[in-house]
This record gives structure tokens, sequence and C-alpha cells, in this order.
């Protein structure tokens, strides 16, 4: 693959950040890399829960509900059963993200729209893993009248849930990424079976990072723990998914838009670099990749061995696209706690 090749794919897959009114933005139609059981009964049937999103200043829009969908990479699950809550919500402007406190009032710039009173609201069952993710925004929580938001700020979210009618947690898409860093690793991600390579201990990986310098952004692609000294190759693409392949060690877990051809080292790893030029569309863009090495003395029907997804995000080296500030427990905190100051974290929404 021709780093121009790699340059078209990033770009295709920038353009799945205008498909819905969700945020994070990137999230419209892909899987994001992390989950979040907050406000869904992580510490107990209450909760107080704040949400800041930076990527929805200079929308316009009029909304009528708040809605989260299941995370696609949390396992099946009979503890995920469907449940009810009582929800309070409002929206309105908050402070720039890196401003944000513990202080719930505090990071509010105007006085915020009470645009939920005490609705109950249906949890559907969220026991069986999604195939394809992402999964459907089937949490739909209705507002009490149409909200209208003029873009002018950052938007702000606070939720307060009562009455949980189960306190196991349930795990929502969300988004986790580097807070003003200029570079990013992935995270592996991936249900078993896990296929082991011949001659190796361990299952096989992929991996990837990014690294702005300047004006280029360098992107790093590999896998380790591959077959020794032969082929292999590595799938990259803007979409996960999570298909079986009859007779494959594995799940295919990247819809591929491109793929690096090579042959592994003596301890079955291969690495690329390339480096392309690095505008601002292309930050926050979710990056799956896997890898698949010939594997000739396997066993199994299909002579390969596939490994691990890694999932990425691009970094923009600015303050993130959404943080959370929490306290599970308790529906009358008026401090939170807020996640490690190197990191953001933040369920996928959806208003409409």
């Amino acid at each position: 693959m021709t780093t121009r090749h790699f340059v078209v794919a990033l770009f295709a897959s920038s353009l799945l950040q205008a498909q819905a009114v969700v945020s994070p933005r990137f999230c419209a139609a892909t899987e994001a890399n992390y989950d979040n059981s907050l406000p869904f009964g992580y510490g107990g049937d209450q909760q107080s829960y704040q949400q800041i999103h930076a990527d929805l200043a200079g929308l316009t829009a009029s909304w009528s509900s708040l809605s989260f969908r299941r995370d696609g990479f949390v396992a099946t699950n009979a503890a995920f059963a469907p449940k009810t809550f009582t929800a309070d919500l409002w929206f309105g402007t908050g402070v720039p993200i890196a401003a944000v406190s513990a202080t719930y009032a505090n990071n509010w710039t105007s006085t915020p729209s009470r645009v939920v009173t005490g609705r109950a609201v249906n949890m559907p069952s969220w026991v069986q893993r999604p195939s394809p993710m992402p999964a459907a925004f089937d949490v739909v929580v209705p507002l009490d009248a149409p909200y209208l938001w003029n873009g002018a700020s950052q938007f702000l979210w606070e939720m307060r849930v009562t009455n949980q009618a189960l306190t196991h947690p349930m795990f929502a898409d969300a988004h986790r990424g580097p807070w003003n860093s200029d570079s990013s690793g992935s995270l592996p991600y991936g249900n078993a079976p896990f296929c082991v390579a011949t001659g190796q201990t361990g299952a096989y990986l992929a991996s990837s990072s990014f690294v702005i310098n300047g004006a280029s952004l360098d992107a790093t692609f590999g896998c380790s723990l591959g077959v020794a000294n032969g082929p292999a190759t590595i799938l990259i693409g803007a979409l996960s998914q999570d298909f079986a392949i009859p007779g494959l060690c594995g799940r295919l877990l990247v819809d591929p838009l491109v793929n690096l051809d090579g042959v592994a080292d003596a301890t079955g790893a291969m690495t690329f670099t390339l480096s392309v030029p690095f505008t601002t569309a292309l930050a926050y863009t979710p990056i799956f990749a896997q890898s698949v090495c010939l594997d000739a003395l396997r066993a199994d029907p299909i002579p390969a061995a596939i490994s691990r997804g890694a999932a990425n995000t691009i970094p923009w080296g600015r303050a993130p696209v959404c943080v959370r500030v929490y306290h599970p427990g308790d529906a009358t905190a008026t401090v939170g706690f807020l996640d490690p100051s190197n990191t953001n974290l933040g369920s996928v929404i959806r208003l409409n």
C-alpha cells in the first residue's frame, strides 16, 4: 500500500463523522474504543453525572431526546437484563473542557435548562453483545419539550438517576482519548477465542500508534507473536466488526480499507511506519487494526492465525472532545469525581 492510499483511507474514514447528531461526532457510524458504566448502575441505584462535549459548538439544532447505546466490546452477560430508572436531566452551555472541575455548579456558564423532570425510563436488555457493531441507540430519554441548541459554546448535560430497579452496571459505548496529547497508543479488543500462532505461547497481537510531528502524522502499525519469519498482513479500517469465519482460529474484527503486507522477523513481529500530512479533519478519527499470518502447521481448516484487534484514535494535541464528572451512589451530590488528568472519557450519545 502506498502512502497516498493511506491518506485516502484516512480522509474516507473522517467522512463518517458527519453522519448524525452524535457526540463524539466521529462515533456516528463506528464503535468507540472504551465503555462507561455510569450513570447506569455502578456504585448503586442512585447516580449524579455530568458530561461536557467540545465538538457540538457551532452546531444549531432542536433536540427532543438523549440516547445511549450498549458497548460492543463488553462480553455477553446475563446480568445485563432490562431495568428501569428515574431520570432528571439538564441541558446547557459549559466551561471549556480544560476548565472542568469536580463541582457540578461550576461547570455551567449559564443557567441550565431542566429538560426532563422525574421521567421513568425503560432500559432494554443489554445481555447480548452486539454483532455487528456499533449497537443501536436503544436507551432513549425523551425530553419534556424540544430543546433549542445554539452552538455558542461547549454542550453540557447533567443527569440525576434514582430508583434503578437493579444495581448491576450496564456498560454504554464510550470514547477514551488522550488529554492535550500529540500521541496515542492502541488498546486491544475482541473476545475469545484468541489465536496462538505456531511456535508461540501467547495470543497473536496487533498494535498501532500515532504521533503528530508538526505538519505530519506518523502512523505505526505492527503485530507480534505471529509465525516467525513468515508472511503476514495488517488490516486497517475505520470500522470494527465481529465476524466468524468457519475454519479460522479467531474472528475478523476489522472492516478493512487497506492492508500492509510483509514478512515477520524471527520473533513473529512486523512493523510499518508511514508519515502523512496532518490536518485537523483527521483528529479523533478511530482506526482499527488486525493482523493475519500464514500458519501452515495449524490443525484448523484454514492454515492462518488472526490477531486480536487494536483500537486507536488519531490525536489532536488539543483539549479532549468529552469529559465526565460523576458521583456513584448519590443523586444529590454537589461535588463529583474527575478521571485522571492524563485521560478523558465520556459516553457516546445521540441527540435528536
